[in-house]
């Protein structure tokens, strides 16, 4: 014996699609209260704590976009002080007076690229931050002047025995707002990618 269903006419299906509606959105309902609730620890029966809770929820939404068009703004304000001028350079190892002897720097140009046969870096300057990193290329120093790595190898630290002055040409391409003196003394090392970082502050 086959069981026949019979038709639902269009009214009665309105009715019950109605009727799965309206229950999906009072659970829905149901559910965005009880998280209401959880979140902000308020009683569930008071209706005026609901309405105080959903205040305070966009309260914080609205805080919360404040605070970050304020960082947005900032942001835009502080980044340019902070992008430095960095350029390529070429680099002598070894103390000026001694004919690059020692260690220090004896001879630093610009570049407008990379050259074989040649220790490269870069010179990065940035007088609103008050600092100047000089990167060096390991690879570089190992194949042209072998006898500095002892000055770089497992060091935290270097130490120019005599100052050294950037020339016109580099405080001219680093837009120096007064020539760059590297005074004697001890400064911070670090390595990371194959390069040689040495910071000196301005």
């Amino acid at each position: 014996m086959t069981w026949y269903e019979p038709k639902k006419t269009k009214a009665e299906k309105s009715i019950q699609f109605s009727g799965h509606f309206t229950a999906r959105s009072t659970i829905a309902r149901a559910g965005l209260r009880i998280q209401l609730y959880m979140l902000f620890d308020c009683e569930s029966g008071d209706s005026s704590n609901l309405r105080d809770v959903i205040k305070r929820l966009f309260n914080r939404q609205k805080m919360k976009r404040k605070l970050f068009l304020l960082g947005f703004a900032m942001l835009i304000t502080i980044a340019p002080a902070l992008a430095g001028i960095v350029i390529k350079t070429t680099v002598s190892i070894g103390r000026k007076s001694r004919d690059c002897y020692g260690f220090g720097f004896c001879i630093i140009t610009s570049s407008s690229s990379y050259a074989d046969g040649a220790i490269n870096g870069t010179i990065d300057v940035n007088e609103e931050r008050g600092s100047m990193i000089i990167s060096i290329n390991e690879s570089d120093i190992q194949k042209v002047q072998p006898d500095k790595m002892m000055y770089f190898s497992n060091k935290s630290t270097v130490i120019f025995a005599e100052d050294y002055a950037l020339t016109e040409d580099l405080n001219r391409a680093l837009q120096a707002k007064k020539p760059i003196l590297i005074k004697k003394g001890s400064y911070d090392l670090s390595y990371s990618n194959g390069k040689f970082f040495i910071e000196i502050p301005l």
